[in-house]
């Protein structure tokens, strides 16, 4: 279960200046344009990776499997404020693996089962119970963020790819699949959303449940 506690005030994964600069546009006749896009794009791309990029405090109550490791599911991990089973609180742990969301600790994460009963009680596995409650922060500082800036440049780039091409092709009939310019012959794929590059740029960054 994972609870929200301090919401990013800003999602955006690139600036106006930025892109307009890319653009070639200095005036700000389309800035209203382009910032609309910036926010569909950044939360298109949020919903291809299937994980938000802004850092965020959240409160997640996840099981436990027996071993050392901890599995969180928003990443990078900037901080843990605290873990907190049946009201014990934890402090043997570290952070691992910040990018994969991994707390370790040398005793173990207790395995955390229902009990089933037939003649004796035993545990019944795939169904463990949400025991250990972490409260964490988690995330990137992204571009226009107080701070140094941490959002992988690739993240930036599909953005302002993604941006671009709709930017670019916002006035082209959707119908039309391709044109003559002299010797010249472009061809358009209506059913190509996004440009290949910027599924190769966050290729590394999605995560497919």
């Amino acid at each position: 279960m994972l609870e929200v506690l301090t919401p990013a005030t800003n999602t955006r994964l690139t600036l106006l200046g930025t892109l307009k600069s890319e653009l070639g546009i200095s005036d700000t006749s389309q800035d209203a344009l382009l910032s609309a896009l910036i926010d569909q794009a950044s939360g298109a791309i949020m919903d291809y990776c299937g994980r938000p990029f802004a850092k965020e405090t959240y409160k997640e109550t996840v099981p436990g499997y027996g071993s050392n490791r901890l599995l969180l599911s928003r990443t990078p991990i900037v901080s843990v404020a605290s873990v907190v089973a049946d009201s014990e609180v934890i402090v043997d742990y570290s952070v691992e693996n910040p990018e994969a969301g991994i707390l370790y600790r040398k005793v173990g994460w207790r395995w955390t089962p229902p009990l089933g009963w037939n003649v004796t009680y035993y545990p019944m596995p795939g169904q463990e119970e949400l025991l250990f409650a972490v409260t964490y922060t988690a995330g990137y500082v992204l571009p226009g963020d107080t701070g140094t800036r941490t959002l992988p440049q690739a993240v930036e780039r599909a953005c302002i790819e993604l941006v671009k091409a709709w930017f670019l092709g916002r006035d082209r009939d959707p119908a039309l699949t391709g044109q003559r310019i002299g010797d010249l012959q472009v061809s358009y794929d209506p059913a190509q959303a996004w440009p290949p590059i910027v599924e190769r740029l966050l290729a590394p960054y999605r995560r497919v449940v």
